[in-house]
Formats: structure tokens, C-alpha cells, sequence
């Protein structure tokens, strides 16, 4: 949607959906890259709001690039308990624009005095504590994903690589210097501490998600240590698919994460500065990461696992005469998990 190009009043047809279960609303990338604050929610929602009347069949909820202060319509026309499927890309407040807006931002802060949501598939890609006080207000996600992308990189297929110093650095080139965003961390929200809020999103999944988790893509800003995984294990005993960024300290993280989720079927192991330099470390750095997990998975026994990501090195996990088997494949074959196949700015 572009209001400067189609003003369309979608208000009486949004107030006469009454059997509406799925709501897309995708405005035009423009509009935050410029922090253009053309779109207003009360120009869709005003007649519902007024006419007191909520979206009551609504099973799924998806909007990306919106840009403009909240002003309560959202709260007003989207009921809590029957949605199940949330997907908010670059939606809230001014996010990763280098044009923030102070106000707009603000808005967006607060949370709803009371949750009763029933979600159990959510991805967002703007990573902030209110988005972990409202993760905290409520229990039973079973997908949880945090795509690792935003548009304000001008590339929205380009992923974010966090070095320790919270510097980002794009896993692929822009074209032109004007079309890349030039801030500290374009995937989260300016003033939050990287290694503060990681331990929060850790903690809110654990504590609130954990018994019903089964796939989970943290966001690459996030490197967690061998103790934070072993945590996160007990937490979530039914896992299947696991995306997750990993840090130095102690014991190896692989060793933790092939032998403490039973039922793990995809894991993905992504970019940052301990991978690089884990692969990097010898000549045939991906072979011998490649020999110690498929010794993990030989001693653990394991009968689920079937595909593995190291970065962008994409493997099929396969069982043999002689224990596992590890194939080299390509992403395209791994669409289909959705902890790749979620990590995207497709609505």
C-alpha cells in the first residue's frame, strides 16, 4: 500500500469483513527508508473503532513497512485471543531508519495493560525490551522467528553480521553507498544493549515458550555460550528446529546442542564473528567442524537430525553403514525448514 500513489479507503470494506481471518497489510518499503509518515492507521480502522466492532474471526495477522505513531487502533480492532499467526517486519515506530523519529518511535513503546494473546507463530525482525516485556506476557508460542533482515539495509535480503563490539557488517555488498542505512545495529532498536537484550529474549523464551516451543531462529545479533544453550535445552525439551548465533566460553557449544535436544531435526548455526573464526581457524576449517559434529551425532545416537547450516554452508544429515553422513546441499533444498525458510522479508 502507498497512500501517495493509491489512496484506496479500505475503512468500509475492513468494517463489513465480518468473516475476515487473515489481514495483510504491506506498505511501500519507501515509506520507512524515508521515515515518510504518509500512512495513518485511522484512515483503515477509523470506522471500527468508532463502530466498537473487532476483527472476531481473526486467525492471522501480517504487516511490514508501516511508519507512523500508534495511536491505539491496532488494540482496538485486533482481538487477542483468536489469533494464532503474527508476522511484523520492520512495523514498529521508525525502527532501523536512519530518519527516526523520536515521537514515532515512543509510541510504540508501550505495551497493552493486559495479553491474552493465544499466538503460536510469531517473526518480527525489530528486536527491543518492550518486544521482550510482551513475549513475557504470555505463554504457549510454538514457532518463534527472528529474521536476521531489515529494509533499512536498502538490500532486505541481506543479513547482519554482529561482531563483538555490536558493530553490524553486511553479508553482501549494496550497490550504492546512499542505498545502505549507516547506524550502530540496523536490526536493534537504537539505545538497547546487545548483550543485555540477548540475555532477555533468552530468558523470555525459556521462561514463558519453552514447554511448547518447536522451532525457534534467534537473530544473529544474538552469540550465546555453551551454558546459555544447555539452559535453553532444559527449557524447551520438544525442539525441532533450532536456528541460533554461538559465542567462546567453556565447554563447545556444538557438543551442548547435539546432545541435549532429542528432537532436533534442522539446526542452523549462524553467521557471526566465533563461526568465522571457528571455520577459519585451519585450512579445511568447514571439513573438520563437519567431522566433530558428525561424531557428536554418532555418539548421541541420533535418529532425527537431517539438516545442518554452518553460515551459509548448508548440509543434508543422513545415517550410513559406518554412522552419519554429512552431504553438501544448497539452501534452495532447505525452504522448507522454516528456520531458513522464515529468515526472509516475505510477507
Amino acid at each position: 500500500m502507498d497512500p501517495l500513489c493509491y489512496n484506496d479507503d479500505i475503512s468500509l470494506l475492513l468494517l463489513n469483513s465480518k468473516k475476515l481471518e487473515a489481514l495483510h497489510m504491506h506498505w511501500n518499503p519507501r515509506m520507512r527508508l524515508e521515515a515518510e509518515c504518509s500512512a495513518h492507521l485511522n484512515s483503515y480502522f477509523h470506522r471500527c473503532v468508532s463502530a466498537g466492532y473487532m476483527f472476531a474471526a481473526l486467525r492471522e495477522v501480517r504487516m511490514q513497512n508501516f511508519y507512523g505513531p500508534n495511536q491505539g487502533q491496532l488494540y482496538a480492532v485486533l482481538p487477542q485471543s483468536t489469533i494464532v499467526r503474527t508476522h511484523f517486519l520492520d512495523m514498529f515506530g521508525a525502527g532501523p531508519s536512519a530518519q527516526s523519529n523520536v515521537f514515532v518511535n515512543t509510541s510504540w513503546a508501550s505495551i497493552p495493560p493486559i495479553l491474552k494473546f493465544n499466538w503460536k507463530i510469531h517473526r518480527c525482525n525489530e528486536m527491543s525490551m518492550q518486544h521482550t516485556r510482551m513475549l513475557r506476557g504470555f505463554k504457549g508460542v510454538e514457532e518463534l522467528y527472528f529474521p536476521s533482515k531489515t529494509v533499512g539495509l536498502g538490500n532486505p535480503n541481506t543479513s547482519m553480521v554482529i561482531d563483538n563490539y555490536g558493530t553490524p557488517s553486511s553479508a553482501a555488498s549494496t550497490s550504492t553507498a546512499s542505498s545502505a542505512v549507516s547506524l550502530e545495529n540496523p536490526v536493534i532498536f537504537p539505545g538497547s544493549d546487545l548483550i543485555t537484550l540477548g540475555n532477555e529474549y533468552l530468558d523470555a523464551v525459556c521462561k514463558n515458550h519453552g514447554p511448547t516451543l518447536k522451532k525457534c531462529l534467534f537473530v544473529n545479533a544474538f552469540g550465546y555460550t555453551w551454558s546459555q544453550i544447555a539452559e535453553l535445552a532444559k527449557a524447551c525439551p520438544d525442539l525441532e528446529q533450532f536456528g541460533v548465533a554461538l559465542k567462546a566460553g567453556g565447554e563447545d557449544p556444538f557438543r551442548i546442542l547435539i546432545y541435549h535436544f532429542p528432537k532436533l531435526r534442522a539446526l542452523r548455526i549462524l553467521d557471526n564473528e566465533f563461526l568465522a573464526e571457528t571455520i577459519s581457524s585451519h585450512a579445511d576449517g568447514i571439513s573438520r567442524l563437519c567431522d566433530a559434529v558428525r561424531g557428536y551425532l554418532n555418539d548421541a545416537q541420533s535418529s532425527t537430525m537431517r539438516w545442518l547450516g554452518f553460515g551459509k554452508h548448508v548440509f543434508h544429515v543422513s545415517r550410513g553403514a559406518h554412522g552419519h553422513v554429512l552431504s553438501a546441499t544448497s539452501w534452495e533444498d532447505v525452504q522448507h525448514e522454516e528456520i531458513w525458510g522464515m529468515d526472509n522479508l516475505e510477507l
